[in-house]
């Protein structure tokens, strides 16, 4: 009778191992493949990310920088329109002009 039960736990246990090791290389083996990959484009998408939040950065300070030209170029037109009205003004009432 014993040897009975040890045969037949012998035999399960050859089975669940069989069981086990087809478990692992039809489900376990792919899905460990399938979580590697996903990582490597997790990370690959992580980097990507950074990138361009990077370069959004260096736009915006690039952005930055033309918005200030911009406005210094527009208070020096400005100036240069003054002065050509206050020239003109000086021209129209010049007393040489009839001359």
């Amino acid at each position: 009778m014993v040897e009975t039960v040890m045969a037949a736990i012998t035999i399960f246990s050859f089975l669940f191992g069989i069981a086990g090791f087809v478990f692992k290389i039809w489900i376990i083996s792919p899905l460990s493949t399938a979580i590697e990959n996903l990582q490597k484009t997790v990370d690959a998408l992580l980097n990507t990310i950074k990138e361009e939040q990077t370069k959004a950065t260096n736009m915006q300070i690039e952005i930055a920088k033309v918005d200030q030209r911009a406005r210094s170029a527009h208070n020096r037109i400005d100036e240069v329109g003054e002065r050509l009205l206050l020239i003109e003004n000086k021209c129209n009432n010049c007393a040489c002009k009839d001359k």
